[in-house]
């Protein structure tokens, strides 16, 4: 089944949701001994990254402040690097990172399927 780019970048901000929730009220402390915790954030954090990956570049610009390498370079630093990754590189990406990925996705619901920018009818 094939997916539209909208529901990708929807994707993205349900995790980025998801992760937001998971967070609150949680300090790095915590969270670095909460190993469920540390599994469902990471879970996410592939999911945006391998949702990002399927982005088009055509559509990657529309998004400038994004920098998609990196998106998709945690999920597989996370992915492929799972036995080695630095709890501090992923408190540093729930905190502010995927925070500011959300705030400049702010205008998905504007888009058609295929990623393009809907234009008002008249």
């Amino acid at each position: 089944m094939s997916r539209s780019v909208k529901i990708y970048l929807q994707d993205m901000r349900e995790a980025i949701d998801a992760i937001r929730d998971f967070k609150s009220g949680i300090s790095f402390g915590m969270f670095a001994v909460d190993k469920k915790l540390q599994a469902a954030v990471q879970f996410k954090l592939v999911i945006i990254g391998e949702a990002a990956s399927k982005v088009p570049v055509r559509v990657r610009k529309q998004f400038p402040g994004i920098e998609w390498k990196k998106v998709v370079g945690m999920r597989n630093i996370v992915a492929y690097g799972y036995f080695d990754v630095k709890l501090d590189l992923i408190w540093d990406a729930i905190t502010r990172s995927i925070l500011e990925i959300k705030s400049k996705l702010g205008y998905v619901s504007e888009l058609d399927d295929d990623g393009n920018r809907k234009t008002p009818k008249s």
